[in-house]
């Protein structure tokens, strides 16, 4: 009973908010319905019809037959109808709990994702692909195809589910069975141009509406462009004008990358670097983290940018709040007094893996020195000294 009113609700869903906007055709009609039921689904006392004389889906209430001979006729069609109408619903049932299956094996295979928007959504999901949005599997990028936008981060499952049932060939079940590993095509935030289907590649979860409207006036705008480098520009002007402003920006690292490149943003480093009077700071753990927040706030000429990692770091041996105004500084040394063999450096979450390798070294007779290089810029600001 739940699961059918779940059903009714996404369906009504559907049909609000695409009634008076979708002009679907004869033939469209005949697909959303399915080869044996009626071009149209039921809500409560009123059918929402697919008809080709009109212009759009629209509602429309039952009407009561007036004669014995008409009842009986009504009455015997009733009959048919209702078991159709029982085989439909076990069907529909079948496809979301399918959608719903598919997404959290591939969840728990990966050990890694969301299973609530997989389970909650999946009958929104199905009644969207199965009896509103138009849409040609063999040729996805279709001009004149409904565009679908699921902007759910971790709880994207769904949408290669979604895909693969629709008969899209770039999400095979293999692909499936590799989600959110290295060089999947279901990477843990969906890429455009890299799985065909994908409309859009997201990052943060609540940018659906915006792209959403974007989509929308692209169609009429097919010349505009996206503005390349986002907040790069207003981080530029921060420079010039000598403000003081913290950016802080998480989500660096390559420690997560089932997520996909939107979570491995390594060149955008170097781009802030390169940008003249602006002070780059990646923290390894908390006590450089607290280091990079006095450095910012002491430096009130220039934007600050502090990257921080998504994932849980250790907290290291040897770092330390002072040793950031620096911008570079030594975090373990081995003073045995034999020769200097390597200097490794490390910054943000790298400069954990940089002091493990320096202790595997170690037991293998090399002589090592970790540093921690939080700040470029800090780290030329100091002496010729201090940096030999």
């Amino acid at each position: 009973m739940a699961a059918s009113s779940t059903v009714t609700a996404a369906r009504a869903l559907a049909g609000l908010s695409v009634s008076g906007i979708c002009s679907p055709s004869s033939s469209h009609a005949d697909r959303l319905s399915g080869p044996s039921s009626p071009a149209g689904f039921y809500l409560g006392s009123r059918c929402l019809v697919a008809s080709s004389s009109s212009s759009s889906l629209r509602f429309q209430p039952h009407r009561r037959p007036r004669t014995a001979a008409r009842r009986a006729k009504a009455v015997k069609a009733s009959a048919v109808e209702t078991l159709e109408v029982a085989a439909t619903e076990a069907l529909v049932k079948k496809s979301i709990n399918t959608i719903r299956f598919l997404a959290i094996d591939a969840i728990e295979k990966a050990n890694s994702g969301h299973h609530g928007l997989p389970m909650g959504c999946a009958p929104m999901g199905h009644i969207l692909y199965d009896e509103v949005m138009k849409y040609n599997p063999k040729n996805p990028y279709w001009f004149n195809r409904d565009r679908f936008v699921l902007s759910a981060g971790h709880g994207c499952m769904p949408q290669y589910a979604l895909l693969h049932l629709a008969g899209y060939d770039s999400v095979q079940i293999e692909d499936i069975k590799q989600f959110r590993q290295w060089g999947s095509r279901t990477p843990g935030h969906p890429e455009n141009f890299e799985t065909l289907g994908i409309l859009r590649i997201f990052q943060m979860f609540d940018l659906v509406l915006g792209n959403m409207g974007w989509v929308c006036y692209q169609q009429w705008h097919c010349l505009a462009q996206p503005r390349p480098y986002s907040i790069l520009t207003a981080i530029r002007i921060s420079a010039l004008c000598e403000a003081g402003v913290l950016y802080v920006m998480t989500n660096d690292s390559i420690g997560l990358g089932e997520d996909g490149p939107t979570h491995q943003p390594i060149e955008q480093l170097m781009s802030f670097r390169a940008m003249p009077n602006i002070l780059m700071l990646r923290p390894a753990d908390g006590n450089e983290t607290a280091g990079a927040y006095t450095a910012a706030v002491l430096n009130k000429k220039r934007p600050s940018v502090l990257a921080l990692s998504r994932q849980k770091l250790s907290q290291l041996g040897g770092t330390s709040v002072e040793g950031v105004e620096k911008g570079g500084y030594v975090i373990s040394y081995d003073s045995s007094g034999n020769k200097l063999d390597l200097i490794l450096i490390g910054t943000g979450s790298e400069l954990e893996i940089a002091a493990k390798a320096a202790d595997d070294l170690r037991k293998k007779g090399k002589s090592v020195r970790v540093v921690s290089l939080v700040s470029w810029e800090l780290f030329d600001e100091q002496t010729n000294k201090y940096n030999d």
